[in-house]
């Protein structure tokens, strides 16, 4: 059984942590032709993005594993990251990183900053065969990982949501408190939904500051 927690961040890691997105970049880079066909197929709607990530993350061989860990080197997080895991702490608040790509990539990119998080959900492989195989605990319908189902093992009272991308809508639709940017906000906007947007952790730290002040 869970703890209840008064307040309780679930974020996204790929473009929301990162500067950049370093999963599809990844893939584009790995497996060019194949990620431009399988592309081509969702866009037609022949494919669904979760039957595509898993296409393409399984033609690459298992020995590529550590050229996946190579490609994580230097790669940029977001400015106000760390005070943002500063902050948290102080107040006991919770940070759950739920992504829908690849844990080994979160683990390479954080290093020791993943001991800091309440809990880590995301795409894991076995490497027993010759190509890799997607590990998906939380697939549910078209998603790899299903968030908002993730959300839905916790106990608490105000749930705060930080996301980019559509792969995060139902995420921000389940949370009280939604941060959204680029296309996560778009859609937001789109569908008059209510947000707060947000360029890096500074101003989400600052903007809860203020709220958890009242």
């Amino acid at each position: 059984m869970q703890p209840e927690y008064d307040n309780i961040v679930f974020c996204d890691f790929d473009g929301t942590i990162t500067v950049q997105e370093t999963f599809s970049t990844m893939l584009m880079e790995m497996v060019p032709d194949k990620a431009r066909q399988v592309l081509e197929q969702i866009y037609a709607g022949k494919a669904t993005l979760a039957q595509g990530v898993r296409m393409l993350v399984e033609s690459l061989p298992s020995s590529a594993y550590g050229d996946i860990i190579e490609f994580c080197e230097g790669k940029e997080i977001r400015p106000g990251f760390v005070e943002f895991l500063d902050f948290l702490d102080k107040r006991g608040v919770p940070f759950i990183l739920v992504s829908g790509g690849l844990h080994v990539m979160a683990q390479a990119i954080l290093g020791p900053l993943t001991k800091r998080l309440t809990g880590i959900y995301s795409l894991s492989l076995d490497l027993d065969g010759p190509n890799m195989k997607v590990l998906a605990d939380f697939e549910e319908g078209d998603e790899l990982m299903a968030k908002a189902k993730v959300m839905s093992m916790y106990n608490y009272k105000h749930s705060i949501a930080i996301g980019d991308g559509v792969t995060d809508l139902n995420m921000g639709l389940a949370a009280q408190t939604v941060f959204a940017r680029a296309s996560l906000a778009k859609y937001m906007d789109k569908h008059n939904l209510e947000y707060i947007p947000y360029q890096d952790f500074f101003e989400i730290k600052d903007h809860l500051a203020q709220m958890w002040s009242k």
